[in-house]
């Protein structure tokens, strides 16, 4: 089982439960605030970026090994449209004053911002 932190569309339970199944999941939180980020929708896709009076409210879940491969299917890692990084590395302290230490490592999907350029290279 891997921790993961959603902020775009896995925050929705009927959502993680037809991408997951109702097995391959369980919710720790669905309430937790990370200040200072939001979430923006440039290029019609959920990616967070810092902002100084931004509330960034995410979903903390364990998923399966089979659940994780499903979110990275849909999240586009293969194709890098997303990236996986670690909670503490992209939250810094903030993390650290949330999250049991067991959530240590837990990983959140990250918009990798040249992904639209590629997809106009030829």
């Amino acid at each position: 089982m891997s921790s993961f932190a959603f902020y775009g569309i896995f925050r929705d339970d009927p959502t993680r439960r037809r991408a997951f199944g109702p097995d391959g999941y369980k919710v720790i939180s669905d309430e937790m605030a990370i200040p200072g980020w939001n979430v923006d929708y440039e290029y019609g896709v959920a990616r967070i970026l810092p902002s100084k009076y931004g509330q960034l409210m995410l979903s903390l879940c364990t998923l399966t090994d089979d659940a994780e491969k499903a979110a990275d299917a849909i999240e586009g890692v293969s194709r890098g449209m997303y990236r996986k990084d670690m909670c503490e590395f992209v939250f810094k302290e903030d993390w650290a004053e949330q999250v049991d230490p067991e959530f240590d490592d837990c990983k959140i999907y990250m918009f990798n911002n040249d992904y639209p350029s590629r997809l106009t290279q030829n």
